[in-house]
């Protein structure tokens, strides 16, 4: 299959695997940070060949989710650390679908594009009809 429909299909399938339950924990941050950032970069590519201004993505989409720091050291510092890391898991969880949001609307865009395209085709097909009314 051609064009961007099929491709915006694959990457929101790719997108509902990679969201978390509801129950973000800690040792995802990294996993989720980095899935963000990988899909983000794709459907950026994507939003752009459709039109789609790169401000207007990158004001939506940050390109990094944050940072989380390693669980190792003194004890006093962990349960900063494992704030911190929730947080970031949080923010990744919340960027993945709100970019499976962005995703949905372009797939229906395309899909209208699409549909319209193929009625015009279709009425362009059609044999002139004679007008209606008395003769």
């Amino acid at each position: 299959m051609k064009g961007p429909l099929p491709r915006l299909l694959r990457l929101r399938g790719a997108l509902a695997e990679a969201l978390p339950s509801d129950d973000v924990k800690d040792v995802d941050a990294s996993a989720l940070a980095e899935t963000y950032e990988r899909l983000r970069r794709q459907a950026e590519s994507l939003a752009n060949e459709l039109g789609v201004a790169s401000d207007e993505f990158d004001g939506q989409f940050p390109e990094v989710a944050g940072r989380p720091v390693a669980m190792d050291g003194p004890m006093h510092t962990w349960a900063q650390r494992k704030m911190h890391n929730e947080s970031v898991a949080r923010t990744a969880a919340t960027l993945l679908r709100q970019l499976a949001g962005f995703l949905g609307g372009l797939i229906e865009a395309q899909a209208l594009v699409q549909q319209i395209t193929a009625d015009e085709m279709a009425a362009a097909r059609e044999p002139a009809r004679p007008p209606v009314g008395f003769r």
